[in-house]
Formats: structure tokens, C-alpha cells, sequence
């Protein structure tokens, strides 16, 4: 007779790449299958099992979860003796990614002292299987181990056998042994056997976005959902009385799952329709999991989405996510437009066509995330000589415009879904250089005139000029001198570095032209922007904070403290389709988080075109940087000697700048051979072959708006050690020994010998390989994708409608 267990489920614990679905719920309490919850399965298996003594423990807002489990009469569990427990935290509220703590269960002692249970199964909330589980006890007793831990393909899922017994002999026991929780006790102490139960079943574990939505999509498979949802051992939920889902003339639905209470009248395929859920004609869903009570109306396109429950998607709204990044719209959501939402770019660099800086990163990705959301999306910038050079067949006369005494040719090309305007004003844009000329001020002048006379000429003008930096900062006060009406164009401004701001001195030309904007002999473009747009974003939340504080703002404190309420922080994110090491055809090997051992490969190839010792075993730290102060070369250089004679580790530079600390770089290259390599001159070497094949990743930055360099590393698995400053603290976390969270190493202060210690503490863990590549994995797994990003914009675009 196999002997009685008690279940234990852990809600404690906090997954925060889940976080835009338990914002409002516990992440065990998301909708999983249409009708599920994902606590349901871990309840299902208990009672399949035969377990009938059920502990929760959960944390935060669990109001959700316990409106759903009730008593636990659906899972048998609303018993006399034994029964359903939810045990809420009564002092501390524990949160972490790995498992539930001793201290926590020790708060509820009281619940296993009672229990007349021989053994326990301790299991996750956020599971997705059918488990007995009283063929792993069996399997248990039969080793006589000390511990079980059930196991996927030899992965951790958070699930444990164990006697009731010695569960209690390690909660009491726990502050005097030094464990924190199971996985601490399976990985620390001495004279213990732990015996490791494989499950051979489909098995996910809910740890992030991209895990819900391939499980969900797992459950189209005939086979898998089968293995899942057995008649023999059935998985079940709380039930709602609702009618059979309706469906009208023009529905027509393929290889989904629909169910009970939804109103069907348009094209569903490959997706998850939930209870109560409303689709008008004409909508088309793809690849998409549409939770309870939302409501899609007429010709809706969603692809690859996930829809919170209670949100509401507008007729005609376009919204288009991918496999790897599913658009997220968030719980009781609004996405309403009667037409597409217009919006105009412009700035003065955008990749591919012209590239300088992260500038032209953000034009190139942000728009087509903010097409893929079904916003209507133009982008301006000047026609440079090297643009007219690589595209000219492809550029289409469109307009010609005068401009005072100047001609402005206006060409346009459509790629990929965003049109493209490129200005050219006589030759003011076809000189080398693309900053820094003696005319900047004449030329920036023309083109944000033209600008407004190109919208003038389009039949349907923007409902929003969105422009980025200083240069083109004439738009907002020159617009509400053309839009006299109440309905002009509305404006947005992004600081992506307030250190830039456009001041020139001129008298003449200002007196000829510019008497109406400024009445002084001199001009600062970022202030007149800051002054007049309707609303302000940095690209960084922490930035919009460092930008109110003198130290940060480049003498413009008192208009952005003055302009505060109009200020907004949205972190830029990374395009995947150019950065993941998984397609980087630039690289030495392709690679993921599931194949991180081919980065190897990367590394030597880094060292052999280095002319470095080839070693695995010395850690590479890379820096691909503009050599300028405001990037903390001085912090670098001025302990470089000692960090070198005390540490067996390898440096790969890339970057340009100030010609002193250039000459520094080639001397210490000369003094550390085999150890050193300084690539000076942003063509002299492959930035991705650094990122992919450094173990390190070196950013001391004084300030950082954003920065795109820490997010590639990440990506890329190697490793950021960075100042705590504007995107860099928005971005990297510092690694905790004892929570094992983190995905990098950080320091606060400007400050060199809190470099070093910081540099020192990662060689330290990149030395305990366990430790490291959980660090690895943590980093790669990060999500910068930028439609986050551009659903921040979307929404406050929609604020600035109103």
C-alpha cells in the first residue's frame, strides 16, 4: 500500500518576465488553455494522485488565486479533515525566482504539525503536465532516499519528494544549517541522498512570456494535448456556467481551441480562444491567445498575440507580434481607433541608410514595431551624399519645395511597410562629415522648414511629429506658426542625449530669419524643442529622473523640472532580427541559450584574431565604445596596470574618439602583449565578434541615457559590468549569490577602485562555472524586444490625442 502524501504548492515565487500578466495576479492565477488556470494543473495532479491535503502559499495579490480555488470542491478538497489550505505570508513576503523558503513555510508550521501524512510533495504553481505522483513516491521509497527531486529531461522543475519528517527537521533547522530552501540543501549538504525521478511526459515550466506562448501553441498538437488532458486522469477547473460558444455565418475557425460562451463571427487558426470572448466580422487571428471576456471588433488583424482578459481591440486595429516576441496587450486594455493612428519620424540619421550612432538604431527598429501595432508610420531624415550613393535607384522624385531662396527636393521610398522621405536642400547635406559643420546651423535651419512644408502637401497630414534631438527642435514652435488652428499636429520629443543640444551663434542669419523664435544673437535648439513640443520622452525611465537633477542636465534643469508632468521615460529596446547570435551571420558561430557551449568557438576565434593567448580559461573583457569622458575611460585607464598585475584576464577594444586616450590604449597593447588588443576606429574591427566572443562586457559610464551596447551583450551572453546610471540601471542587475538573480554586475559611485572591486567580483564568478552560467542564462533570457517599447509610445501617443 503506497502511503499517504499531503501536497504542498509553491505561489511564492516571482518570475519577472511574466510580470505585464500577474501585475494583477499571482503568476500561478494566469488563464492557461481557455479554461484553465495554471494552478490547475498542479491541483489536478494532486487529486489524480489521491492526494486530499493541499497547502498554497502564496504572496502578493492572491485575491485572484483564491477567488478561483474557493474550497477546492472541484479537486475534492473541501473536506471535514484534510482539505484545501492557503497559507498567505504573515510577516515576510518572499520573493524570488528560485523556490519557496523555509522561513516561509515556517510561518505555517502549524499546518505540517497537524497533517497526519507520512510524506510530502512539494511542487510549483506554474507546471503544465499530468504527473501520478504516486509513481515517483513509490520509485522514492524504493532507493530510500533523503530527497527526490522530480526532474524533465534532466532540468529542475521545483518539484520534490521528501518525508514529512525531515521537511520539519530542515524548517526548524534551517537558520542554524545555513539552507535556505531545497535546492540549497540538495546543492550544499553533506550525507544526504537525494535520488533524481525522471518524468518522461511534456513538461513546461511558466518562467516567462515566450514559455506561455509555446505551451500554449503546444496544446494545437493532437499528440501533446492528448498526453495532457486525459480522460483517465482529467485535468480540471473551476466551472462557470456559460452557454455553448455561438458561432455566426462568418466564422470559420481552424486548429484552435474555443472555449464555452464566446461569440464567433470571424477567422480564427492556430490559436486559444477563452470563455466569453466577442469577435466581430472581419477580424483575423493568428497564432494568438485571446483570454476570457475580451472583445475583438470588426476587422481586428491579430498575429501572434497574447490578449489579457476584459480588453477591449478596436475595429481596424493591426496588431502583429512574431513566434519568438508575441505582442502583449495587458489586462482590461483599451486599444481603440477608428482609422490608423499617423505618425512622422523625423530626425537626421536612420539605419540602414545612415548610421552614426544609437540614434539611427532607434529610427530603424522603432518604427516597424510601431507598424507591426497598426500605426501608420513615416520616417524623414536628409538625403546625405552616401544614401544618394547606395539608393539611388530606389528613390522616387516626390516633391519639389522652395524654401526662402532655397530648392528642396523631397525623395521617398517604401521598405518593409514604413515610407521613407529623404530631404535635400541644395548641397547643405552632401559634405563628409554628417555632424560638426560650419553651416549646421543654416542647414538644420532649411530642413526643419521643410519638414513642415512637406506635411503641408500630404492629403492626410500626421497626427503626430515625433522628432528625436536637438536638430530638428525648430518643429514645434515653427508648426504653431503655419497651424494656426486648434487641430495642428500634435509633437513628441526624445531626448536621446541632452548633452547635444544644438547652440549656435549667428546674428546675422538669426536677425534675417530667426527674429521671431529668439531675440537674442544666439540660438539653443534642444531648449526651444523642450519649451514648445506637447510632450517630452527620454529613452530610459532612470533618465527622465537623472535629467530634473543639475549634475545630468547640461544647465536645462529648470525647463525640465518646469515641464516635469509632460516628461516621460520609455526604455528603447533591441532589434532582434540584427542582434541575436542565433542569426548573426558575422560571427564565428551562430548560437542560443540552448547551445551556449558553441560561444566557445566565438571566443577563440576573438583570441586567434586578437593575437591573444588562446585559452577558454581566461576571461576576455571587451569594450566597444566612442573613447570619449562621458563612457568612463578615465575610471579604465587609470586602473588598467593593476588590474592586469593582479588578475589573469584578456582585453579587446573597439572604438574611436580622443586621440589621448587612443595613444593610451596602443601603449597598454604594447606593454601587455598576448593580453591586449586596442582596435581603434569603429571599421577596424567586428563589434559582434566582441560581444560574442568576450566573456565580459566593460561599461563605467558617467552618464548613459540608454545605451544600446549592454543590451547587445546581454543578448549575446557575455557578461555586463556597468556604472548604476540612466539606461544601464534600467537594464542590468546586479548578480546576488544568494537569490542567484541577476544578470550582470554593477557599481554605484564615479568611481575607479569600485570598478575594480566590481571587475574582480565577476572574474570571481566567472570562475564558479554553476553560478556563471546561470548568470549566462539570466542574461540571454532578458527581454529587450522593441515592441514593448512601442506599445509604451502607443499609449501615450493616445494621451496625447485626447
Amino acid at each position: 500500500m503506497i502511503p499517504k502524501m499531503l501536497g504542498v504548492i509553491d505561489a511564492t515565487v516571482f518570475y519577472k518576465d511574466l510580470h505585464k500578466l500577474f501585475i494583477h495576479r499571482l503568476p500561478s492565477a494566469i488563464q492557461f488553455g481557455g479554461r484553465y488556470r495554471l494552478i490547475d494543473f498542479s491541483l489536478s495532479n494532486f487529486k489524480n494522485s489521491g492526494i486530499r491535503n493541499v497547502a498554497i502559499y502564496p504572496n502578493g495579490n492572491y485575491r485572484s488565486l483564491t477567488d478561483h480555488v474557493s474550497s477546492g470542491k472541484v479537486w475534492d478538497l473541501d473536506r471535514k479533515r484534510d482539505g484545501l489550505f492557503i497559507l498567505p505570508p504573515k510577516r515576510i513576503i518572499d520573493q524570488s525566482e528560485e523556490m519557496i523558503s523555509f522561513a516561509r513555510m515556517k510561518e505555517h508550521m502549524e499546518y505540517f504539525l497537524r497533517s497526519k501524512q507520512d510524506y510530502v510533495v512539494l511542487t510549483s504553481g506554474v507546471l503544465v503536465w499530468n504527473i501520478n505522483f504516486t509513481i515517483p513516491l513509490k520509485n522514492h521509497i524504493d532507493t530510500q532516499a533523503d530527497i527526490t527531486e522530480i526532474k524533465v529531461k534532466n532540468q529542475r522543475v521545483n518539484t520534490f519528494i521528501l518525508k514529512k519528517a525531515y521537511l520539519i527537521q530542515l524548517i526548524l533547522q534551517h537558520e542554524y544549517l545555513g539552507f535556505k530552501n531545497l535546492i540549497e540543501v540538495i546543492q550544499f549538504a553533506h550525507n544526504i541522498k537525494v535520488n533524481d525521478y525522471e518524468h518522461q511526459g511534456y513538461t513546461k515550466m511558466i518562467k516567462s512570456i515566450q514559455d506561455l506562448y509555446e505551451s500554449h501553441m503546444d496544446m494545437l498538437n493532437f499528440d501533446i494535448g492528448k498526453s495532457i488532458f486525459k480522460e483517465e486522469e482529467p485535468m480540471l477547473s473551476k466551472t462557470k456556467d456559460s452557454p455553448p460558444t455561438f458561432y455566426k455565418d462568418k466564422a470559420k475557425v481552424k486548429n484552435t481551441i474555443v472555449a464555452n460562451g464566446a461569440n464567433i463571427n470571424g477567422y480564427i487558426e492556430n490559436s486559444i480562444i477563452s470563455r466569453d470572448v466577442f469577435i466581430e466580422e472581419g477580424v483575423s487571428i493568428n497564432h494568438s491567445i485571446i483570454m476570457q471576456q475580451s472583445k475583438i471588433l470588426a476587422n481586428a488583424i491579430l498575429d501572434y498575440c497574447i490578449i489579457d482578459k476584459n480588453t477591449i481591440i478596436g475595429e481596424n486595429v493591426v496588431l502583429k507580434g512574431s513566434k519568438e516576441n508575441p505582442v502583449i496587450v495587458e489586462k482590461e486594455e483599451k486599444i481603440i481607433t477608428k482609422s490608423k493612428m499617423k505618425i512622422f519620424h523625423v530626425a537626421t540619421e536612420c539605419a540602414p541608410f545612415i548610421k552614426t550612432g544609437g540614434l539611427a538604431d532607434v529610427l530603424a527598429a522603432l518604427p516597424k514595431s510601431q507598424r507591426d501595432l497598426g500605426i501608420e508610420i513615416s520616417v524623414c531624415i536628409p538625403l546625405y551624399q552616401q544614401i544618394k550613393n547606395n539608393y539611388q535607384k530606389q528613390l522616387h522624385l516626390e516633391y519639389t519645395i522652395l524654401i526662402d531662396d532655397q530648392n528642396c527636393l523631397v525623395y521617398s521610398l517604401n521598405r518593409e511597410g514604413v515610407r521613407y522621405y529623404f530631404i535635400k536642400i541644395e548641397d547643405y547635406f552632401e559634405q563628409k562629415k554628417i555632424y560638426g559643420n560650419d553651416n549646421d546651423l543654416v542647414r538644420y535651419y532649411y530642413l526643419n522648414k521643410c519638414v513642415l512644408q512637406l506635411i503641408e502637401k500630404f492629403e492626410y497630414p500626421p497626427d503626430i511629429i515625433h522628432i528625436h534631438d536637438y536638430h530638428v527642435c525648430l518643429i514645434p514652435i515653427l508648426i504653431r506658426h503655419i497651424y494656426k488652428q486648434y487641430n495642428r499636429p500634435k509633437t513628441c520629443l526624445t531626448i536621446h542625449n541632452i548633452k547635444y543640444q544644438g547652440i549656435y551663434y549667428n546674428e546675422k542669419f538669426i536677425n534675417k530669419y530667426l527674429k521671431d523664435i529668439t531675440s537674442d544673437d544666439s540660438i539653443n535648439f534642444l531648449k526651444l524643442g523642450l519649451s514648445y513640443t506637447d510632450i517630452i520622452t527620454t529613452v530610459s525611465p532612470t533618465y527622465s529622473k537623472e535629467l530634473q537633477y543639475e549634475f545630468f542636465s547640461e544647465n536645462l534643469q529648470d525647463i525640465i523640472i518646469k515641464r516635469k508632468n509632460d516628461l516621460y521615460g520609455i526604455l528603447n529596446g533591441l532589434d532582434d532580427n540584427v542582434f541575436h547570435p542565433k542569426t548573426d551571420i558575422s560571427i564565428a558561430l551562430n548560437y542560443d541559450i540552448n547551445s551556449i557551449d558553441k560561444k566557445k568557438e566565438n571566443k577563440r576565434y576573438l583570441q586567434q584574431h586578437s593575437n591573444l593567448t588562446v585559452d577558454e580559461h581566461i576571461p576576455i573583457i571587451g569594450m566597444v565604445t566612442r573613447l570619449v569622458e562621458q563612457k568612463g575611460i578615465d575610471l579604465v585607464l587609470s586602473i588598467f596596470d593593476k588590474l592586469m598585475e593582479t588578475e589573469k584576464v584578456q582585453f579587446v577594444l573597439l572604438g574611436t574618439g580622443n586621440t589621448v586616450y587612443e595613444t593610451e590604449f596602443k601603449y597598454f597593447e604594447k606593454k601587455y602583449p598576448k593580453r591586449v588588443k586596442a582596435n581603434i576606429g569603429y571599421d577596424a574591427f567586428n563589434p559582434n565578434q566582441i560581444y560574442a566572443g568576450a566573456d565580459l562586457f566593460l561599461m563605467p559610464s558617467k552618464f548613459e541615457p540608454c545605451g544600446i551596447s549592454q543590451m547587445i551583450a546581454l543578448k549575446y551572453g557575455t557578461i555586463p559590468i556597468v556604472r548604476e546610471t540612466g539606461g544601464l540601471k534600467d537594464t542590468v542587475f546586479a548578480y546576488n549569490e544568494f537569490t542567484k538573480n541577476g544578470n550582470g554586475f554593477t557599481f554605484t559611485n564615479y568611481n575607479a577602485q569600485d570598478m575594480l572591486h566590481t571587475i574582480k567580483r565577476a572574474i570571481t564568478f566567472y570562475n564558479q562555472k554553476n553560478d556563471w552560467n546561470e548568470i549566462v542564462k539570466s542574461a540571454m533570457n532578458y527581454d529587450f524586444n522593441y515592441h514593448k517599447t512601442a506599445m509604451k509610445y502607443y499609449r501615450l501617443y493616445e494621451i496625447l490625442l485626447k
